[in-house]
């Protein structure tokens, strides 16, 4: 008993420090992005903002496509099959971005395809245009990798340190194009810049050897096949679930580009961004914490209870998301101007959706963890099709801006609550058998 004691302090200490590293980077990119975002919404337009959310969207549901995440999987496999499994998936990434790069030319070579994808977005798909989304793409793909060998590792000071200057290497890269070369999509090469900024600055921590790799068999089709197949809950169910919750978060941006304006577009991005940064300080940096202390307690045969801590980030949620309802027709008309005014109603129609999905996803991991993906699936594709056809329903009657964002919070509010729920039941069942 008192081994076990011992065992739960020592891992308590660890993961409280782990919290406060992450937390800190968090604290500092939510700094730099503060004094920079002024800057840069003066330097380009809605408009701009609008652009690179339209494409950003498009470049993270390939990134999705093009890793099914299997990434995951690498923080929580036994240490023997560590190689063998990330020259599968590394295997596996480059024969989805070699497809992905045959349907893009047949877009970009097909003139019926590209008209229809012009009138429907008002972006033309161009050859640059391809290889960025593409490049995103797989950049994004083996920061995953790296990102899950390091909390494998309880490697966070190497995160924390990747993430800074992935963050810094955007803010001054959009700085950068705006001040002497603006471009209607200079904010996703900003973004791309980062990206790549993270894979130097995690090749130059391992001093460019990748000992997780096994060259022999990268390239072996054979070995991807079978890491599909042993990992296969992830492409089967961890996969769906991240690409619904990332389209069900867009979806609102994508009916915003076809029925309205690419100005609405960046209205409702900067106002999303916003909202976002108390994810980026506390859930972000709570969640891998959370995965890892969560798998070490199951092993240990520990007891889990999810309801006190739900408290206490509802709390924090609750008091944070408060705040910035109340000061944000101020504060936006000071910090960023008169031109993005239009934010506000955004911003304060839903933040009472986001202060619960700051607690949903700090505890995210525990689905991974307690092997449950295939409810969060279900999850995800019940409140997907409740907020499609409520959209469409709306489309029928009355599509307004205030019609769309209150039907994505609605159904954001009962989803969220639905999930908390439900890993609070997981726990005590788990504890309890």
């Amino acid at each position: 008993m008192l081994k076990i004691g011992k065992i739960s302090s020592l891992f308590t200490s660890e993961f409280r420090q782990g919290f406060l590293m992450i937390f800190s980077s968090k604290i500092l990119i939510a700094l730099i992005t503060f004094l920079t975002t002024p800057i840069v919404a003066r330097l380009f337009s809605p408009e701009d903002y609008g652009m690179f959310a339209i494409l950003n969207s498009v470049a993270v549901i390939i990134a999705l496509f093009s890793n099914l995440t299997l990434p995951t999987s690498l923080v929580v496999i036994n240490d023997d099959q560590l190689k063998r499994t990330t020259t599968g998936i590394v295997t596996n990434i480059l024969i989805l971005h070699f497809i992905l790069m045959v349907f893009g030319l047949v877009i970009l070579f097909s003139a019926p395809i590209y008209q229809y994808v012009y009138d429907l977005l008002g972006i033309g798909v161009t050859f640059h245009v391809l290889i960025a989304l593409l490049l995103f793409s797989l950049f994004e793909a083996f920061s995953q990798i790296f990102a899950n060998i390091n909390i494998r590792e309880k490697d966070f000071k190497r995160n924390i340190t990747v993430n800074v200057l992935d963050n810094f290497s955007i803010k001054g890269s959009s700085l950068l194009i705006g001040f002497f070369r603006h471009m209607p999509f200079g904010l996703f090469y900003a973004e791309l810049i980062g990206k790549g900024v993270n894979i130097l600055t995690q090749l130059s921590f391992r001093n460019f050897r990748l000992n997780f790799l096994d060259f022999k068999k990268l390239g072996n089709f054979r070995l991807s096949l079978e890491i599909l197949r042993e990992q296969r809950h992830y492409p089967l169910y961890t996969f769906p679930v991240s690409l619904m919750s990332r389209f069900s978060g867009q979806l609102i941006l994508w009916v915003f580009a076809i029925a309205f304006s690419k100005q609405s577009v960046g209205h409702f991005t900067m106002g999303l961004g916003l909202l976002s940064i108390p994810l980026m300080l506390l859930a972000n940096s709570l969640q891998p914490v959370i995965i890892k202390k969560l798998d070490e307690d199951r092993i240990n045969g520990l007891a889990n209870s999810l309801l006190s801590l739900v408290i206490k980030l509802g709390m924090l949620a609750g008091v944070v998301y408060s705040f910035l309802y109340f000061i944000s027709p101020w504060f936006i008309s000071i910090y960023l101007g008169e031109k993005w005014i239009d934010s506000v109603e955004f911003i304060q129609l839903l933040c009472f959706p986001f202060a619960l999905q700051l607690v949903s996803n700090s505890l995210d991991g525990a689905f991974i963890v307690y092997k449950r993906q295939k409810a969060q699936f279900y999850f995800k594709i019940f409140f997907l099709v409740l907020l499609t056809t409520s959209i469409y329903f709306l489309s029928i009657s009355n599509l307004t801006l205030h019609s769309v964002v209150l039907a994505y919070g609605a159904v954001l509010v009962v989803e969220e609550i639905s999930k908390i729920a439900y890993l609070i039941w997981i726990t005590r069942y788990v504890r309890s058998n």
